[in-house]
């Protein structure tokens, strides 16, 4: 499996140090190879014959906002 991401984030202390907010928004990435169930289910209830699974990707955007007090 291979998993990356890439992201920027911003994060400020207020209140004399006492409250802390924190932003982030990252692109998520995964790759796992030969994981693809989904498609090897479908391709033997349709008869098709049991290839091999392809290969699974997922990734998105995730956006994070925190507070801490």
């Amino acid at each position: 499996a291979i998993e990356a991401n890439l992201g920027i984030g911003w994060g400020r202390y207020f209140s004399d140090n006492g409250y802390h907010f924190d932003l982030a928004a990252t692109y998520d990435f995964n790759y796992l190879w030969g994981q693809n169930m989904m498609k090897y289910i479908a391709e033997i209830n349709n008869a098709s014959g049991a290839g091999n699974p392809n290969d699974l990707w997922l990734h998105g955007l995730t956006l994070k906002a925190r507070f801490d007090f």
